[in-house]
């Protein structure tokens, strides 16, 4: 899953990959959507499988299994 902020008429796209346990939560939105609108840099905030709110068992990855 992931949160996208951006549209057509941005030149350059960053991901966020939350680390240390964290996930795509307020924080990281906040911080895309003001680069986002202030800057015109497209913003997609990755959320990882078992993290935060996504499905899935919490820090399960199906390749390790």
């Amino acid at each position: 899953a992931y949160y996208s902020f951006c549209d057509s008429t941005v030149e350059s796209i960053i991901l966020l990959y939350p680390g240390a346990g964290m996930y795509a939560n307020e924080a990281y939105q906040f911080v895309a959507k003001n680069l986002f609108e202030k800057y015109k840099i497209g913003c997609c905030v990755l959320h990882m499988r078992g993290h935060g709110k996504s499905e899935g068992e919490r820090g399960a990855c199906s390749i390790c299994r």
